[in-house]
């Protein structure tokens, strides 16, 4: 019995509209982190996504987490 295939297009469109989410490692990476501060991270405040036993991080969540310890200073000579 043949199996119908989407025309390419429509696939790589789909794939395209998904977010790819960054596992641990890629997260911590990402961050700059160990494995062990990122769980601590998690622990503390950063979002992440639990799929079944998986734990994955969207990378705006990422972003967002980094921007928020943004520190600026006022008054520094350059």
């Amino acid at each position: 019995m043949p199996i119908s295939k989407q025309p390419a297009s429509a696939y790589s469109a789909g794939i395209a509209e998904q977010t790819y989410l960054k596992n641990k490692r890629e997260a911590a990476r990402y961050l700059g982190v160990s494995l062990g501060s990122l769980e601590r991270l998690t622990r503390s405040g950063l979002a992440y996504i639990r799929v079944g036993n998986l734990v994955r991080f969207r990378p705006e969540d990422l972003a967002d987490f980094i921007e928020q310890r943004r520190v600026q200073r006022s008054g520094d000579a350059a």
